[in-house]
C-alpha cells in the first residue's frame, strides 16, 4: 500500500492529515490507517505553514512561480479531511465507528479496489454515508459518485454490469424514495 499522509488533527470521527503537494488522495478516496481504520476523503485544504499568514496572488502559473520562488511551495501545507467509518482486519471489513479513536501521527495509505468492492456490497456502508450528518459529508452525492466511478474503473469490463446491478440494488434500498439522488448517481456512473 502506498503511504499518502499522516494524521495531525483529530476530532473523531473526522481527522485531518497532511499530505504532499500533488499527491493528495482524491475526494471520495478510501484510505486506511496503519492501525486498520478505514475512512473516506471528503475535502482538501492548502494553507500556509506560518500561523496567520495568508497567501498573496502572484499572477503567475504554478510552474513559473516554482521556478522563480520555490520557497513559496515549501511554506505551504497540503491537508485533507477524512471521515472514519469502520475498519478492516484480516480481509474482513466492518462498518461501524470504532470504540476507540485513531491516534495522532497515524499514517494513512491508499486502499485498492478490493476494499471498495467489499464496502459497496454492504448496505451498512451506504447507510452510514447517507445517514450521517451532512456536515460530515458535504457534497455527499458527488463524493459517492467519485467513489463509484473510481471503483468501476478497476473492475474488469465483463463484470461491470453485474456489479452495477448489485451495488445500485443496495443504494436503492438505502435511498428508498430519494429518486433524484438515486437518478443522479445512476446517470453519473460510467460503466
Amino acid at each position: 500500500m502506498k503511504q499518502i499522509g499522516e494524521i495531525i488533527l483529530i476530532n473523531f470521527p473526522v481527522v485531518i492529515a497532511e499530505g504532499k503537494r500533488g499527491k493528495l488522495p482524491p475526494i471520495g478516496g478510501i484510505v486506511k490507517t496503519d492501525s486498520d481504520f478505514l475512512g473516506i476523503v471528503v475535502s482538501h485544504t492548502v494553507e500556509s505553514r506560518i500561523p496567520g499568514r495568508t497567501a498573496v496572488a502572484y499572477w503567475k502559473k504554478p510552474s513559473e512561480l516554482e521556478r522563480e520562488q520555490p520557497q513559496t511551495f515549501e511554506l505551504m501545507r497540503w491537508l485533507f479531511q477524512v471521515v472514519i467509518f469502520g475498519s478492516e482486519r484480516n480481509g474482513t471489513v466492518e462498518i461501524s465507528l470504532p470504540e476507540r479513536s485513531v491516534e495522532i501521527h497515524s499514517l494513512l495509505f491508499e486502499t485498492g479496489g478490493k476494499v471498495a468492492g467489499k464496502l459497496f456490497h454492504k448496505k451498512a456502508f451506504f447507510n452510514f454515508i447517507f445517514g450521517a450528518d451532512s456536515e460530515l459529508f458535504p457534497q455527499r452525492n458527488e463524493i459517492v459518485l467519485r467513489m463509484l466511478n473510481s471503483y468501476f474503473s478497476s473492475v474488469p469490463e465483463e463484470e461491470r454490469k453485474s456489479e452495477y446491478v448489485k451495488i445500485f440494488s443496495n443504494l436503492a434500498r438505502v435511498l428508498r424514495n430519494d429518486y433524484p439522488s438515486l437518478k443522479k448517481l445512476m446517470d453519473g456512473v460510467r460503466v
